[in-house]
């Protein structure tokens, strides 16, 4: 997936209680595990930062506006440097 430029319009979402880790758990964020689906963009529904690896392997920290939704290939949210909570994550995919 690394590099994959992102041509489809995500029609699903997932909030970030539901959305899974590589592990099967639920709950998007974790300094160790990635997402077991990458997502292709998410946005926030409370104000704070996110933190999350990219498709590339890069991590960036971002403060979103409230209800924008952010296209970015995430292969994980980490937990250290997200102040935004679980539920209030927003994960965007091309299927489920």
């Amino acid at each position: 997936m690394s590099g994959t430029i992102i041509t489809a319009v995500p029609t699903n979402a997932l909030n970030g209680n539901t959305a899974l880790k590589a592990d099967g758990t639920s709950g998007v964020r974790s300094d160790t595990l990635a997402l077991k689906r990458w997502a292709v963009g998410f946005m926030v529904n409370a104000a704070g930062s996110v933190t999350v690896v990219t498709g590339k392997g890069g991590t960036v920290t971002l403060t979103p506006a409230v209800g924008v939704p952010i296209g970015l290939e995430i292969q994980q949210v980490r937990n250290t440097g997200t102040s935004v909570a679980n539920a209030d994550i927003v994960l965007f995919y091309t299927d489920i």
